[in-house]
């Protein structure tokens, strides 16, 4: 592995930029074994070519017990490997510091990170079994857009990004 590849990856949410820096391998292993565990069901439907058979899986797992235990521990794993630039702030603060309220009531943009801290760490996974980062990002987006979709909003109102990777958050009407 090049230093190139193990620089800190940045990107912008919500109006901030956040660092992610590659996870040691003992650390990057368990996660791999982890991700593997919770989205291997739905990357075998995306192998063979069957993208609802992805989104069934991805509803499904949406609204399981399993989904929660997972988050709290990618969330515990990458918020020591993450950095955001905070307003007024000379350089990037780490995010573990101030995890407890920077996201809270901002689940929509927690969720955008931890997709980048998934395709910083976990994009070979995905590659390395013949699916594309950006199609799995894309249909997981598609998914969480349409759970999240307010369908009675009133004329005018937005129902929210569709995009994990937007820098706006949804919307309530």
């Amino acid at each position: 592995m090049s230093r190139q590849q193990l620089e800190p990856k940045e990107r912008s949410i919500g109006g901030r930029v956040y660092q992610v820096r590659m996870l040691p391998a003992d650390e990057g292993l368990r996660s791999a074994a982890k991700l593997v565990n919770l989205i291997g069901p739905g990357v075998k439907a995306l192998q063979s070519g069957d993208e609802n058979g992805f989104m069934a899986f991805a509803s499904e797992l949406m609204s399981s017990d399993k989904l929660a235990d997972q988050l709290e521990y990618f969330t515990k794993l990458f918020r020591k490997h993450s950095a955001v630039q905070l307003e007024g702030a000379d350089g990037f603060v780490e995010l573990a510091t101030i995890w407890e309220f920077h996201f809270s009531g901002n689940y929509f943009e927690l969720l955008q990170w931890l997709v980048f801290c998934f395709e910083v760490n976990h994009a070979s996974f995905l590659t390395g079994a013949g699916v594309s980062v950006q199609k799995v990002v894309g249909l997981i987006q598609g998914a969480l857009s349409s759970r999240y979709r307010n369908p009675a909003a009133k004329p005018g109102s937005s129902g929210g990004s569709s995009s994990l990777g937007a820098s706006t958050k949804p919307t309530n009407t």
